[in-house]
């Protein structure tokens, strides 16, 4: 069965012995993250990627995040703690410094994931997967249920070549994952419903009028229009 927004944990293979390349792809509420800490007494650190650009930023232990657009990380100044706590809204890829005596934790809301030599996911506090390469974890929210599936990696990592993969999403969704690779809003008049699933692949160098132009064709024409960083499409 099909299953809607969901969040997706994905391990590579180690690229080097000093690090664990972990891909994350996170929808969650940051004010449910902040409160896991305690403000008057913690320095935090926050960045956030605006729409329509990618950033990569080195944490203090030596760790890269490579951020996806509207992405947003935020953690205590130089890591302090036992461990090493990052909280992460969006996507990014983490090249984790190699450190056995502090664990490297990425939490959103209700899930955990821990890269230690290998990587361990926590749903809900009840259900832990330990991961190996090629595979991912799947959290539906609709239905609060966890799965361990295979992962199609050159899928899961398209947006780091600046490619847009679209696997059996609906119109909705296209839209929102536009919205943040070009930076741009989206202004839609229609009485039309649309629930259907669709397969798009777009290069990285395509433009947002010629990813529109293969849409029409796909979904069924309409109309559009572009001004400024607003795009109005009417059905």
């Amino acid at each position: 069965p099909m299953v809607t927004d969901v969040n997706r944990w994905n391990l590579w293979k180690s690229v080097a012995a000093a690090a664990i390349i972990v891909v994350l792809s996170v929808t969650a509420t940051l004010w449910i993250s902040y409160n896991h800490f305690d403000r008057d007494n913690i320095a935090m650190v926050e960045h956030y990627v605006n729409n329509g650009t990618r950033e990569t930023i080195s944490l203090p232990d030596g760790t890269t995040v490579h951020l996806n657009s509207g992405s947003h990380v935020f953690y205590p100044e130089n890591l302090e703690g036992k461990t090493r706590t990052i909280y992460l809204i969006g996507e990014a890829e983490f090249k984790v410094a190699r450190n056995p005596k502090k664990p490297f934790i990425v939490r959103s809301s209700n899930m955990a994931i821990t890269a230690l030599g290998k990587v361990r996911v926590d749903c809900n506090d009840t259900i832990s997967y330990v991961l190996t390469p090629g595979y991912q974890v799947v959290y539906n929210k609709c239905t609060d249920d966890c799965q361990m599936l295979t992962a199609n990696m050159k899928d899961v990592t398209a947006w780091m070549r600046g490619e847009l993969v679209f696997d059996k999403v609906t119109l909705t969704e296209i839209v929102r994952t536009l919205e943040r690779h070009y930076g741009i809003t989206f202004h839609i008049s229609t009485k039309k419903s649309n629930q259907d699933r669709y397969n798009f692949v777009f290069r990285k160098d395509a433009t947002l009028e010629e990813t529109l132009e293969v849409m029409k064709v796909v979904i069924g024409q309409f109309d559009y229009r572009l001004e400024d960083s607003i795009c109005y499409i009417i059905w």
